[in-house]
């Protein structure tokens, strides 16, 4: 969007005959890119954009269930839809939400509902509220490196790349995709293992494995044999 504006301004002008083409295109732009990152979520369980992780829970199960193309019709559907009205009712509700926050909650308020907000992210995290304890300090830790609103850095140890903070997409996305990694890697690693250490060097068949082999693929062909050659 930073680079197709300039552009945009250049062909359209600046004038405000221009603001419908100009602010049309960016809003599909957005909506684009919000779609696109329920691709990769739904297809290899690793979300494109920060905003497609829940997309994970469900998606990913369905395509491997042999149903991609029906969860990616409703992936793009809900999600053009469901990023259009919440920009109608965030346009809408922000400013008299903005003014009842500011008239009737003072700092103490405010803090006692960033605690119950860090409170409930903890408990729904997992089924351990120890872990999503631990998960939500170091995620509190990564955010309170860079400049805050005192404009004195923190965590920075003298250098301005951490000065200026880590990207909040760039975090969440490592997170996720790494979190997908090391178990498909470490997946991967125990296959070989069971393979090296077959007698006859055949590669182990588990009960996984074979289930796998023989679940119905997405075209409705017939099930791969789970026998080893």
């Amino acid at each position: 969007m930073a680079i197709s504006l300039p552009i945009l301004i250049s062909i359209f002008g600046f004038t405000p005959d221009a603001l419908l083409p100009i602010l049309g295109f960016l809003i599909g732009v957005m909506k684009g890119a919000t779609v696109g990152g329920a691709v990769p979520a739904i297809l290899f369980n690793t979300p494109g954009t920060p905003d497609a992780y829940m997309t994970t829970l469900d998606g990913h199960p369905m395509a491997l269930n042999g149903q991609a193309g029906k969860v990616l019709r409703v992936a793009h559907f809900s999600s053009a839809s469901g990023d259009t009205f919440s920009d109608i009712v965030l346009i809408l509700c922000a400013p008299f939400l903005a003014v009842m926050v500011e008239a009737y909650l003072d700092l103490p308020e405010k803090t006692a509902l960033l605690i119950l907000s860090l409170a409930f992210i903890s408990s729904v995290i997992g089924r351990s509220v120890g872990k999503g304890l631990i998960s939500m300090g170091l995620g509190l830790l990564v955010a309170y490196v860079g400049t805050g609103d005192d404009f004195y850095p923190r965590l920075s140890f003298g250098t301005q790349t951490l000065a200026d903070g880590f990207p909040v997409a760039t975090v969440i996305l490592g997170v996720l995709i790494l979190g997908e990694v090391f178990p498909r890697s470490s997946a991967a690693l125990r296959i070989s293992g069971r393979s090296a250490g077959s007698p006859t060097g055949a590669p182990a068949w588990s009960r996984a494995a074979t289930s796998a082999c023989t679940a119905p693929t997405s075209g409705g062909s017939r099930p791969m044999s789970a026998a080893p050659p």
